[in-house]
């Protein structure tokens, strides 16, 4: 202490404190779950096989039909035929590097930026069940956009390293806050979250967090932005997980966002693979767009809450993903060969000239650009500049 001849104490830093007290035995656990996201846990990578995106159509619209690349026989390969595919690990080299460094060993990052995103999610998975059980208390009856809210706020925004979020204003949601039994104070803004080409695809994603756009997916409760009741009627033959055009919207909203934060991010990118997530009540989906190498990435539906408890190495996959700008160490050269043929569907020099955000189409007929973000009094319209920083495109 000053005057006193003695040292003055060392301070203690907040992110230290969680590094410190987290759970061994859980911490034995989640090193496992990671060697499982290392070497189990795949990706495939898909081609088109047709696509919409040469017409103005809104993303609920968007036709993107694909197939998975398979291993041709001039591989000289035992797996000649079957569908090509990368292990998560092979794209978060870093991600997984840190964690093992701390799960294994206990070392602590020590760049302030890989700090927050390990506290966070250590932060996220020291939690009791009943601080998550905001995300579904309640729910009965509920509106899909009551389900984004929550997400957003009790599950995305939990693992980011950045602390806010936008969402779509939702027609007929006018919340003060939180719509969780809680009612905790909102994290996030409702903001225009539109995107896209004039003369392609384009529309507003439920939630954007850390530039990423998400969507959700309700099962059995009222959507408040009806799909086209042919494509909405499709679903998966093997099950129910993510319907038909969801699946289309991701991987549409996925391929648009990637050339849009090349264009007006690309200083803060460490590579150009760019994700897209779906969301369910009970599965996650999630997409991988290159718009430099055209190559497009994609999860199999990962089960994300079994009842109201989290499978943590889906957790894990989606903290990744949401720190992608730190974690992700994007292609290998190995990938790169397998194109998705967007670039044979538009010109991609017009497409990466023309795709701006936000984005409103006059002449578009569709439920979404009816919603009116003013009309919501329950959540601010106005992001403070400090947030629009760093969601908003100059």
């Amino acid at each position: 202490m000053e005057g006193s001849g003695e040292p003055a104490p060392k301070r203690v830093k907040h992110e230290e404190t969680i590094f410190k007290t987290f759970d061994k035995c859980l911490r034995s656990q989640l090193d496992k779950v990671r060697k499982s996201l290392r070497d189990g846990m795949n990706l495939r990578f898909l081609k088109i096989r047709c696509a919409n995106a040469n017409a103005s159509v809104s993303f609920s619209k968007a036709t993107c039909d694909t197939e998975s690349h398979v291993w041709p026989e001039s591989s000289g390969i035992a797996l000649t035929g079957k569908k090509v595919k990368c292990v998560i690990g092979s794209i978060f080299v870093e991600g997984l590097d840190m964690m093992e460094k701390y799960f294994k060993r206990g070392k602590i990052p020590e760049d302030p930026d890989y700090q927050k995103a390990l506290e966070k999610l250590l932060t996220f998975l020291s939690k009791s069940r009943e601080d998550n059980e905001a995300l579904f208390e309640d729910m009965k009856d509920k509106s899909e956009g009551d389900w984004a809210i929550r997400v957003a706020q009790h599950l995305l925004v939990q693992l980011s390293v950045y602390d806010s979020y936008l969402i779509d204003s939702y027609k007929g949601c006018n919340f003060s806050c939180c719509p969780c039994p809680r009612k905790d104070h909102l994290l996030g803004f409702t903001c225009d979250t539109s995107f896209g080409c004039e003369n392609s695809w384009h529309g507003k994603p439920d939630i954007i967090v850390q530039d990423i756009p998400v969507t959700v997916q309700m099962e059995g409760m009222p959507a408040l932005r009806p799909e086209p009741s042919a494509e909405t009627a499709v679903s998966s033959k093997k099950d129910n997980k993510f319907l038909q055009q969801h699946k289309a919207q991701l991987k549409a909203q996925t391929i648009t966002f990637s050339p849009l934060q090349e264009k007006t991010n690309k200083c803060k990118l460490r590579n150009s693979l760019v994700p897209g997530i779906g969301i369910s009540t009970k599965y996650l989906l999630v997409n991988f767009y290159d718009s430099v190498h055209d190559v497009l990435l994609t999860s199999k539906p990962l089960t994300i809450f079994k009842g109201e408890e989290l499978m943590y190495s889906t957790i894990l996959f989606l903290w990744l993903t949401l720190n992608y700008r730190l974690l992700c160490s994007g292609l290998t050269e190995t990938m790169k060969p397998f194109k998705a043929g967007f670039f044979d569907v538009v010109d991609i020099s017009t497409f990466r000239e023309n795709v701006r955000r936000p984005l409103h189409v006059s002449h578009e007929d569709d439920d979404d650009d009816d919603d009116d973000p003013t009309d919501n009094p329950g959540l601010s319209f106005n992001p403070p500049p400090s947030l629009l920083s760093k969601y908003i495109d100059p």
